[in-house]
């Protein structure tokens, strides 16, 4: 059984631009482990300050990966990581990536 794992990532920027941001892998085993890779690209003509991944209820965050020239701020609630802000300067035409690990639910599919 594969979990297929959705997380809302919100890209905080000057002004308003677009960017396809991405968390690999797509789908991970349910129950298990993981590394995911947040990639934020700055696709406008202005730079991405921060990124920031809202983490679904039932997935536990368990690290997250420093260095790369960014700072992070995690929010939780109780002893659950349910945030976590990335800060760097993401010019344009530039990618910003990210890394965290976390433990999957048994559920089939969270969002």
């Amino acid at each position: 059984m594969r979990v297929v794992f959705i997380m809302v990532v919100g890209l905080f920027v000057a002004s308003a631009a677009g960017a396809h941001v991405t968390v690999w892998p797509k789908q991970s085993q349910a129950g298990a482990g993981e590394r995911y890779t947040v990639r934020a690209p700055t696709e406008g003509k202005v730079a991405t300050t921060s990124v920031e991944l809202e983490v679904p209820a039932d997935v536990t965050v368990t690290a997250v990966l420093v260095g790369g020239g960014f700072s992070y701020d995690v929010r939780r609630e109780g002893n659950r990581i349910v945030a976590i802000t990335w800060k760097l300067e993401i010019k344009p035409g530039e990618t910003g990536e990210f890394v965290f690990f976390a433990r999957n639910p048994k559920a089939e599919q969270i969002a």
